[in-house]
């Protein structure tokens, strides 16, 4: 009897595991589209941060502007839990600055980021996204002033 109980427990345990938490979690497949000033936005870093309890959700935007939304749990990677995000975006590029040197390694990289600060600040962004059950077509409308 004491052996079956050493043989089980661990499975008892393992199946609780997967069976509560973001193992089991119900994503909805969330696309959509990016424009900044009316026209597409290609290569945005998208974030969808959970207005309460959630897993956080990313994406990259295309050169049409579009993005597919992906997490770390759920549907295999696919798409966001339903609920409530507010939503920062980003997009950044970076020059190499050579040295005086001539060694390739003398010198930085200079990052420029490309949209307003209020869009890419987590706490204070202004947009704001909510996901439902099926499939979720978004559009994020920015401005430059």
């Amino acid at each position: 009897m004491y052996r079956t109980l050493l043989l089980f427990l661990p499975l008892v345990f393992l199946a609780g595991c997967f069976s509560h938490g973001p193992f089991k979690a119900d994503t909805q497949l969330v696309d959509g589209m990016i424009l900044f000033d009316g026209a597409p936005l290609e290569g945005a870093t998208i974030k969808f941060i959970p207005s309460e309890e959630g897993e956080l959700a990313t994406g990259t935007s295309n050169a049409e502007g579009r993005f597919d939304l992906t997490s770390l749990y759920g549907n295999r990677g696919r798409g966001a839990l339903q609920g409530t995000y507010r939503v920062a975006v980003s997009k950044e590029t970076s020059v190499w600055i050579q040295g005086r040197s001539e060694d390739p390694n003398d010198g930085h990289s200079v990052f420029t980021q490309h949209l307003p600060r209020i869009y890419q600040d987590e706490e204070n962004t202004p947009l704001e996204a909510t996901v439902v059950r099926g499939r979720n077509r978004i559009t994020l409308e920015l401005q430059s002033r």
